[in-house]
């Protein structure tokens, strides 16, 4: 590897520079791309010296068998978890220790993303947190393209709303009414996105209540919008002003739904917006982000040929 700072040369090497030389370790270092390895052939070394047997199929599970008796490690990376009766679990939880620096955290509870529960009836495994947590992140995208049609004088609406990285509902439509500025049709979009916003809240409501989760929509959900002065107006409700008398209050529900604290809207910047996929031409650049960022990935050519080899063998039931 190559010279560390700090570490210095011998009398002879000082006069020449550091880049030309490399070190060699006699032992693993944490973080090294072959510590993994390393240590997995020390460990595999001092089970198969203790009795325990591994298979090729699958090197990280050890087992050791004795009459009726049996011990199982399962390995991933530094976490093991051992499975057996009683007794031998236990002489295989001492025979580790003493070797090696370790700490017992008694019953799997948690592994590899799997809950697990364990009860007098048998053992529940289950992912009720990965299930919350997704069901929690829902996040919006508002904006509009003025002006988009200049020949009906119509303005574009479009919004998209992600669960965990992936867009589960989206629109993009030509607004009905005449919007008389960018900051117009803004609302106009905004309010759109508000009202999908509310439906989709009360949907996951209903689901998690039906599971019996506890409830995730006493916390906003984030609404993006990259038009300041829309945000401005929306953040004070509506003011019956010059520029704001001829927009119908109604369309000022966003602010009332901030206020019962259900959304809230936040700006960023419009090269993030999510909902620019739906109406504008984009750089080759940020159109790859944004699809990306609503959770589309380009399947390989392999895949698809293989997928187009299976459909011409199979039909759907």
């Amino acid at each position: 590897m190559k010279v560390p700072e700090g570490l210095k040369l011998p009398e002879a090497a000082r006069n020449k520079p550091r880049a030309i030389f490399s070190i060699k370790l006699r032992r693993s270092l944490y973080r090294l791309k072959q510590s993994g390895r390393m240590w997995y052939n020390r460990l595999s070394k001092y089970l198969l010296k203790e009795g325990f047997t591994n298979d090729p199929i699958c090197p990280c599970v050890f087992i050791k068998k004795s009459e009726a008796r049996f011990a199982i490690v399962a390995v991933y990376v530094d976490d093991m978890n051992l499975i057996g009766t009683p007794e031998d679990l236990q002489k295989t939880a001492d025979y580790l220790k003493r070797e090696f620096e370790m700490k017992d955290l008694g019953k799997t509870k948690y592994c590899l993303g799997l809950q697990i529960e364990h009860s007098a009836d048998g053992t529940l495994v289950h992912q009720s947190n990965y299930t919350e947590k997704v069901l929690k992140r829902i996040v919006g995208y508002a904006d509009a393209g003025y002006l988009s049609d200049p020949h009906q004088g119509r303005s574009q609406t479009r919004y998209v709303f992600t669960c965990g990285g992936t867009a589960i509902s989206w629109r993009s439509t030509k607004q009905t009414l005449v919007a008389t500025s960018s900051n117009h049709s803004e609302i106009l979009a905004l309010h759109e996105a508000s009202r999908e916003c509310v439906w989709l809240r009360s949907m996951i409501h209903h689901i998690r209540s039906t599971c019996a989760l506890p409830s995730a929509t006493n916390t906003p959900t984030i609404l993006n919008e990259d038009n300041a002065a829309c945000i401005a107006q929306i953040t004070g409700g509506y003011i019956k002003g010059d520029r704001t008398k001829h927009i119908s209050p109604k369309f000022f529900y966003t602010y009332e739904l901030q206020k019962s604290q259900e959304i809230k809207v936040r700006q960023i910047r419009s090269s993030d917006n999510l909902a620019d996929l739906f109406t504008k031409s984009l750089p080759k650049c940020t159109f790859q982000r944004l699809v990306h960022g609503i959770g589309l990935r380009q399947l390989c050519k392999q895949s698809n040929q293989s997928m187009q080899n299976q459909g011409e063998h199979s039909r759907v039931l």
